[in-house]
């Protein structure tokens, strides 16, 4: 199972698990040889907490404690130093916040050890990967937000319902400097509509990505749609709702409404 996990985890399809598991590559003290682990973990601030369930992984730590060890993170490589954490009820507790379809398995593992990454090296670094990651849906191209959006908005303009091939979009208001393609950047393709700013598409598989100009605006908006992290905010605005068409329903979500983007 380890195996298929690891596979799943090195392919495109890291997204499916990317949001709960990594890989941990370690080398072994005596043998040199490296090894590789896959692990639940959870953020904690700019570090990271790793743990095992499987029982048969519970001693994988003493392998690894103040030692260098390689994460590969939603399909980021970034490095780090690994530590055991002293206090494990703590360390639960931050695990079954993020995670709560876990809490059954981390009270079973009560002899778990969790182990804290960080003391980082260099630019591929724990602290180099970003809260929000995201990709189309082929794969090719992959991206990081390195910023909390300034705002999360609903357009419901004709455009977006051209380009979504729905009611319209989701998006995130970011600066677009704090936006990064990490992965496929040759297969990003931008379209400029003669009204509007340019929007930005996966040329291999058409998924909508970016708007708002970028990258050549200042702010930009990010698809909450092309995220592969679980993401819950919900939009503080709905924009162009005079644009809303009869077949869709615009949701009584207590967000503000504008006739256009302006309001």
């Amino acid at each position: 199972m380890n195996g298929l996990v690891a596979r799943v985890l090195r392919s495109r399809l890291h997204r499916l698990l990317g949001g709960r598991l990594l890989l941990l590559t370690y080398r072994g003290r005596r043998s040199g040889r490296p090894h590789t682990l896959p692990l639940l973990y959870a953020r904690d601030g700019d570090d990271l907490l790793l743990v095992a369930l499987h029982p048969r992984t519970q001693t994988w730590w003493r392998n690894v404690r103040g030692r260098d060890v390689t994460l590969l993170v939603r399909g980021v490589e970034c490095r780090g130093r690994a530590e055991l954490v002293a206090d494990a009820d703590a360390a639960r507790r931050a695990f079954e916040r993020a995670h709560a379809w876990a809490r059954p398995a981390l009270r079973r593992a009560r002899g778990a050890a969790f182990v804290r990454v960080s003391a980082v090296l260099g630019s591929g670094s724990v602290r180099g990967v970003s809260e929000l990651h995201g990709s189309c849906l082929c794969g090719a191209v992959r991206f990081e937000v390195s910023e909390p959006f300034a705002l999360v908005s609903a357009c419901h303009c004709t455009s977006c319902k051209k380009l979504s091939g729905s009611w319209g979009t989701v998006s995130g208001r970011a600066r677009s400097a704090a936006v990064r393609v990490v992965a496929g950047e040759a297969s990003v393709t931008r379209y400029q509509p003669p009204e509007g700013r340019a929007k930005a598409f996966c040329s291999e598989c058409g998924s909508n990505l970016f708007g708002g100009g970028w990258p050549d605006s200042e702010w930009c908006s990010v698809r909450l749609a092309a995220l592969d992290v679980p993401f819950d905010r919900r939009p503080d605005r709905h924009i162009f709702v005079r644009s809303v068409a009869a077949w869709e329903t615009l949701p009584d979500d207590g967000a503000e409404r504008y006739e256009t983007s302006a309001g």
